[in-house]
C-alpha cells in the first residue's frame, strides 16, 4: 500500500483596507474679521493613488473662501467655490502620490466673530483599479474674534516719509538706492 500526504498551506489574505487619510493644515487658529489666511489639504497614503477629490464645507456667514491654489497633483480637473462649499479634483501623471501629497490649498477670509469649523470628505482613488482607498475626513475649528482687520492705507497707520533718496554703483545688472524715513 501506498501513503499519500498531502500539505495543505493557508495564506491569509488581507482585505481590502482604507489605506489613505486626508488631514488640514493648520487644524486650528485664532483671526479677527478681515484677515485672511490659507488652509492645505493633505492626503497620506501607503498605496499609489493617481486621483483625489475632495469637498470642503464651511460656515458661509463665518468665512469667505477667496482662492484655491495647487499642490503635488498635475492636473487640475475642479477647482470651485460656492457659498460656504469648495470642491476640488485633482489628477496626478506618473508617478503616483504614495506618501503625504498636497493636494491642494485654500485661501479664506475671516467674515464675522464666532467658531468656524471646516469639514473635508472625499475620495483617494488607488492607481491598478480606481478603487477609493480613502477613509473618514478631517475638521479644523478657526475661532473668529475681535474687531475688524483695517487694511485701507492712512486709516489707522501711520505713513512714513521718505526722503535723501540717492542712487549709486550703477551697473547692468545691479544699483544701490539708499533712502532716510522718519
Amino acid at each position: 500500500s501506498t501513503n499519500i500526504v498531502l500539505i495543505l498551506a493557508f495564506t491569509a489574505i488581507p482585505q481590502a483596507a482604507h489605506a489613505a487619510s486626508i488631514s488640514l493644515f493648520p487644524s486650528g487658529g485664532s483671526f479677527a474679521p478681515g484677515q485672511t489666511f490659507s488652509v492645505s489639504i493633505n492626503i497620506n497614503t501607503n498605496e499609489p493613488v493617481n486621483a483625489a477629490e475632495v469637498t470642503l464645507t464651511f460656515p458661509a456667514d463665518k468665512l469667505q473662501a477667496t482662492g484655491i491654489g495647487g499642490g503635488t497633483f498635475d492636473i487640475n480637473a475642479e477647482s470651485t467655490i460656492g457659498s460656504g462649499i469648495v470642491r476640488i479634483s485633482r489628477g496626478k501623471l506618473p508617478p503616483s502620490v504614495v506618501g503625504s501629497a498636497k493636494v491642494a490649498s485654500v485661501s479664506f477670509k475671516a467674515l464675522t466673530a464666532g467658531k468656524a469649523t471646516l469639514s473635508a470628505s472625499g475620495q483617494a482613488l488607488r492607481e491598478s483599479d480606481s478603487v477609493n482607498v480613502l477613509s473618514g475626513g478631517a475638521g479644523a475649528t478657526f475661532n473668529i474674534a475681535g474687531a475688524a482687520v483695517k487694511t485701507t492705507p492712512g486709516q489707522g497707520f501711520t505713513l512714513l516719509k521718505i526722503t535723501n533718496i540717492r542712487l549709486s554703483d550703477l551697473a547692468t545688472e545691479a544699483a544701490t538706492i539708499t533712502w532716510k524715513t522718519d
